[in-house]
């Protein structure tokens, strides 16, 4: 996607996610430019995970725009994180490998 007229490295005009009939956001507008530090803050259930995966890219809005700066690279951490526990590799064994 393009950058925004402003240079916004992400933005979010007017999105909005919806899920089986029900809104979970609505009319978000969101612009994050090189250097900022953004943080959402609400309620539990108020749409903040939602909008940042709407942000990162990992949901699309079924209404309004979300666009990032095309190369942009994000990190992203969930809340709950589900593991496979069954992998045969820790973090030690994989530093270890990538130190070589």
């Amino acid at each position: 996607m393009s950058r925004g007229a402003r240079g916004a490295l992400v933005e979010l005009n007017d999105a909005g996610l919806r899920r089986s009939g029900r809104w979970l956001v609505r009319g978000v507008d969101l612009s994050v430019s090189r250097g900022e530090i953004v943080t959402l803050i609400g309620p539990n259930g108020s749409g903040k995970s939602t909008t940042a995966r709407m942000a990162l890219g990992i949901e699309m809005p079924d209404e309004g725009s979300a666009s990032r700066a095309r190369g942009l690279r994000i990190g992203y951490v969930p809340q709950k994180l589900s593991i496979d526990w069954t992998l045969p590799l820790n973090v030690e064994r994989f530093m270890r490998l990538t130190a070589r």
